[in-house]
């Protein structure tokens, strides 16, 4: 395989994307994982474990959302079951990562500040799905028609007899 080398490959610097802003915001959940984390040890939960997933805007060009829910925050974790209408069995919730790739919630995001002065835009909240449920039509009786209107529903054959 050969290639002509006509033009030198110039590297054009990008601006890089925004935080996402305060507020709500759609999101589709990329790269789920479920393992250790070191940062979110804890006594309940000494190995860290965490289901950690990105968060991706639907709706603009910003930076991702990091979201890491550790095995001893299962309120986080509920919160993220009510928006993906998924429901616990058993006093047990159990959410797989492979499951949730791709799927698309609503969060509450705020910025916080880390003791390095960086500006991050993390999740508040996941805020509960809404089911889709259709409407149901109201059933209307149909109305009378008349004994001449009946009599021409009734003819189809271009005959003058109705039956």
């Amino acid at each position: 395989m050969e290639w002509t080398m006509e033009d030198a490959y110039t590297v054009t610097e990008k601006t890089p994307s925004p935080i996402v802003p305060v507020g709500t915001w759609e999101f589709e959940i990329k790269n789920a994982s479920e393992g250790p984390n070191q940062y979110r040890k804890s006594d309940k939960n000494p190995e860290g474990q965490c289901l950690s997933f990105r968060l991706s805007a639907v709706n603009g060009t910003y930076l991702f959302v990091f979201v890491d829910i550790p095995l001893d925050k299962g309120w986080i974790a509920k919160q993220l079951a009510d928006a993906l209408l998924l429901r616990e069995r058993a006093g047990m919730l159990s959410i797989d990562s492979i499951d949730i790739e791709g799927a698309r919630v609503w969060c509450e995001i705020e910025h916080y500040t880390s003791k390095t002065g960086k500006v991050s835009a993390q999740v508040k909240k996941f805020l509960p799905a809404v089911e889709a449920v259709e409407p149901v039509a109201e059933q209307k009786a149909p109305a009378a028609r008349s004994q001449t209107a009946k009599a021409r529903a009734a003819m189809t054959n271009d005959d003058d007899i109705p039956f």
